[in-house]
């Protein structure tokens, strides 16, 4: 009997200390616990998915208790149905087929109304080069110096006028002078008060150069015929010059090249087989005679060189 009691007090001890507490949950700190939801919360806020199922993953295998992560797990599924929303296209609204399908039976009067309607293309301007508004002439005219009129000064004065795009004169200066300043002064006072019409060529306008002959002449019949202007009938701005072709470069100057080059690097009896090649290729190249003799020196000199050492 007494060994009976032992038996029993001794497997009540054994139970209550390895065995009561088997089945039951590990046990984690409270705090443990704050610190994995805060992980989770601040990936969830930053609507980092990625890291959101890292940190849970974390918290699921350390807390196997769903008690612990579960409402989490909700909002990552919400942030992530959310996401995925967010990355798909939008598509545009297709509007009834009726309203925007023209009807079949008006289509093609209104092709036909559309190009009866339509104005004609303006027609391109011709080419002219730069010249003077004429009305912008009458309404400065040169004007004959006084002085030079009571002296019967005289001259013809040339003058270059730079006309831009919009047909300002951009630059005014005297060619050939009457060698009379007065009547040059006055020509130039009246280039400078009038507009121009810029030079056209191909439908478009460009800045050009142009010249003016302005005559002063005291014995023309009234004040306003005194000074007399004259547009030549010249080609400004000329046109752009043909260029010709640059010359054909001589058929052994590919030949002549090597050879020069191997004559600087001191293989000098290459050089002179290349020149001879360019010598075949034109016997009367200059060049190649040239370089065979300078080459041939050069080989010559180095030996005896060598030889003297």
């Amino acid at each position: 009997m007494p060994l009976v009691l032992v038996c029993l007090v001794l497997g009540g001890v054994f139970w209550t200390i390895f065995l009561r507490d088997r089945g039951g949950q590990p046990t984690v700190p409270a705090g443990r616990i704050e610190q994995h939801r805060a992980a989770v919360e601040s990936c969830l806020a930053r609507a980092d998915l990625a890291c959101a199922r890292i940190a849970l993953m974390d918290m699921q295998r350390e807390l196997p208790g769903e008690e612990n992560w579960r409402d989490l797990q909700v909002r990552m599924t919400t942030l992530e149905a959310k996401l995925a929303k967010q990355s798909e296209p939008e598509r545009p609204n297709r509007a009834p087929a009726s309203a925007t399908a023209p009807a079949p039976t008006n289509a093609p009067a209104s092709v036909h109304n559309e190009v009866a309607q339509a104005p004609p293309a303006p027609a391109s301007a011709p080419d002219r080069a730069a010249q003077v508004d004429a009305a912008s002439r009458e309404r400065a005219p040169v004007r004959y110096p006084p002085d030079a009129m009571r002296t019967g000064a005289r001259g013809t004065v040339v003058l270059t006028v730079d006309v831009a795009e919009d047909g300002t004169a951009t630059a005014l200066s005297v060619t050939r002078s009457s060698r009379e300043r007065s009547l040059d002064r006055a020509a130039l006072e009246a280039a400078r008060r009038w507009r121009y019409l810029p030079a056209i060529r191909d439908g478009r306008t460009y800045a050009s150069t142009m010249q003016l002959e302005v005559n002063f002449s005291p014995d023309a019949g009234n004040a306003s015929d005194m000074a007399d202007l004259r547009q030549p009938d010249n080609s400004y701005p000329p046109r752009a010059p043909t260029i010709a072709p640059p010359p054909a470069a001589a058929p052994e100057a590919g030949l002549l090249n090597k050879a020069r080059v191997e004559l600087q690097q001191g293989r000098y009896d290459v050089a002179v087989a290349l020149g001879e090649s360019a010598l075949q290729v034109n016997p009367d190249s200059a060049a190649a005679r040239s370089l065979i003799r300078q080459a041939k020196a050069e080989r010559d000199r180095v030996m005896r060189e060598t030889t003297i050492e």
